[in-house]
């Protein structure tokens, strides 16, 4: 680490993760690459995205190239990581989805959760944990061979943007 330019360079890397499923983090104290613990039900066959939800690091993902067995989110609070959710695979929206085609992007103040899915990322759905369903589809291409952007499209999107964003930036 540079302290002086307060910055750090990475010359060379003498090893190389092999894994899906591992976090490295490089910690500032002690200048070194270190393995974060991932939760205990994470195997070496599933793949993660971190994210940030409530203010907490997250993780959203499941088996590596197909999920349509359901995704699972989680959080890591005070006391290691917590499960929030799994969306089963009764949902077309997941079907034959790769994790790669799916970003978590948020979630609004009464805990429903917005993804940008699809092989283009062209829909936006939230989901309602309480409910257990998704409870707002909206395509954001107009582009998009499988739908157009209605009228009603724009406004549903101006809605999900505005109650997302609202707590996105006032997080407390």
């Amino acid at each position: 680490m540079d302290k002086e330019n307060k910055c750090c360079y990475l010359e060379i890397l003498h090893h190389f993760v092999n894994t899906y499923s591992t976090i490295i983090y490089f910690d500032v104290k002690t200048d070194e690459l270190k393995e974060f613990p991932k939760p205990y039900s994470v195997s070496a066959y599933q793949l993660f995205h971190l994210t940030s939800l409530k203010g907490c690091v997250g993780l959203y993902g499941g088996l590596y190239g197909d999920i349509t067995f359901g995704l699972d989110v989680w959080i890591i609070e005070q006391g290691g990581w917590t499960q929030l959710m799994k969306i089963n695979n009764n949902y077309s929206y997941f079907c034959d989805r790769s994790i790669s085609n799916i970003v978590l992007l948020g979630c609004t103040r009464n805990g429903e959760i917005l993804f940008q899915i699809g092989r283009n990322l062209e829909r936006l759905v939230m989901y309602d944990p309480r409910q257990h369903e998704f409870v707002q589809i909206v395509c954001i291409y107009e582009d998009s061979k499988h739908d157009s952007i209605s009228e009603d499209s724009k406004h549903d999107i101006i809605s999900i943007v505005q109650r997302v964003s609202i707590f996105l930036l006032k997080p407390n």
